[in-house]
Order: C-alpha cells, then structure tokens, then sequence
C-alpha cells in the first residue's frame, strides 16, 4: 500500500497533520529497511514510546502503539535477512562468474 491510497481513503486521514506524519513514519520506516541510518533520527522516531506523533499515527491507523512498533520490527527484521541474502547472492555470483573465466 502506498501513502496517497490511504491519504485518499478516509476523510480524518487526509487531514494535514495526518499526512504530514504519516509522511515522516513513511520515511522514517523506509530508511530503516533499506539499512541506511541505523543509528538515526528515523529509529528514534519509530521507537521512543514518549513519541506522541508515532501514537497518533498507529492510532489513526487501526494499532496500539506498542503493537504497531512490533509489527515494524517483524517488518523490518525480515527485510534484514532479504538484504543480507541479495548481498550474499551478488557476492556469489560475481565469484562464481569469476571462477568460470579462470
């Protein structure tokens, strides 16, 4: 799902504040599953339980807070090992081509 099909659902979720922050999530959430930034602002917007933005964001969305943030750390642990595995496959396969020319 995409941001503008939510923003173009219900009323209260097109509302500027709400797109707005779910902007920022939508950021922050992407940066974390690419693997840039671990350290950053992203994870501490994501992950401060005192974040009011991200309650209002999970809440809006149909979530419990909590539940929300454990449902992006599945989320983003799963991405972890797919990152990991499309690496090790270049890696491979740049050896393994190698190793035919040899």
């Amino acid at each position: 799902m995409h941001i503008d099909d939510l923003l173009d659902g219900e009323p209260s979720l097109r509302s500027g504040e709400f797109g707005l922050w779910l902007k920022v999530f939508s950021l922050s959430f992407l940066e974390l599953q690419k693997g840039r930034f671990t350290g950053s602002a992203a994870k501490e917007f994501l992950f401060d339980p005192e974040n009011p933005f991200f309650d209002y964001i999970a809440g809006e969305l149909g979530y419990e807070a909590a539940d929300f943030r454990e449902k992006i750390l599945k989320i983003l642990e799963r991405s972890k090992g797919e990152r990991q595995e499309t690496w090790q496959d270049r890696i491979r396969a740049k050896y393994d081509h190698g190793a035919a020319r040899g």
